[in-house]
């Protein structure tokens, strides 16, 4: 079973769920598992089963809370992360707008090209509170497509529903990109080295001609015609 270590951050504004989806993920199987705290930084242990085999995740979640104001979430606080996750309050508008409009590009800003690697997740929080819902599913889907996001989700975080859920489909987009990134990269090694034998063997016929060439200017006639024949 192999492990790997991943920083998860949740991103979002005040009173939207971020600290209680926390707690209620770590909560869950704090009996079973080993579950360590750190001011904003969480660690929790994830069993996927991924491939016929299982990948043991450790998932180092970092919580922006306390963070709200734009100017203390910076570059530091979001380096490394290979996991964010874009929480909103599904029964509030305006923080799906700031999602949109305020977060997104903020580290869009900070992690520019790398963004792109990131495995990234719209979550709408709140869920259970459906008669109140001020943001529509497809509105959420329709943000997801737009960033080309990996997982648009509904949780609640007072009743649990669907919060494991969304830390292990996380946590398999980030094994198969991580799986399709190292294709990729074995692949464009071994184009790299037919490259290079394919000018190696260019390089080789080109010296042979340049010998016979060489040969050939520099033969001996032949005595029944000095001529005639070179070879």
């Amino acid at each position: 079973m192999s492990s790997n270590k991943i920083k998860v951050v949740l991103i979002g504004n005040t009173k939207v769920g971020k600290t209680s989806i926390i707690n209620q993920f770590l909560r869950k199987k704090s009996e079973e598992e080993n579950t360590k705290l750190s001011g904003d930084k969480f660690e929790k242990e994830l069993k996927i089963e991924y491939n016929s085999k299982v990948e043991n995740l450790i998932l180092e979640i970092w919580n922006s809370a306390g963070r709200e104001e734009i100017k203390t979430v910076n570059t530091i606080f979001i380096k490394n992360a290979k996991i964010i996750i874009f929480v909103y309050d599904s029964t509030n508008a305006k923080s799906f707008n700031d999602l949109k409009q305020i977060w997104f590009p903020l580290v869009n800003k900070h992690l520019d090209l790398d963004f792109d690697k990131m495995i990234k997740c719209v979550c709408a929080n709140k869920s259970d509170l459906y008669e109140d819902k001020e943001v529509q599913i497809e509105e959420g889907q329709n943000f997801k497509n737009e960033i080309n996001a990996d997982i648009f989700i509904e949780t609640s975080a007072y009743d649990y529903e669907s919060v494991e859920e969304l830390f292990v489909n996380c946590g398999k987009c980030y094994l198969e990109k991580k799986n399709i990134n190292k294709n990729d990269t074995y692949i464009e090694d071994k184009d790299v080295s037919k490259d290079k034998n394919k000018n190696l063997n260019n390089e080789m016929t080109q010296i042979k001609i340049e010998e016979v060439k060489i040969s050939k200017e520099e033969g001996t006639l032949c005595e029944c015609c000095k001529n005639c024949c070179i070879f």
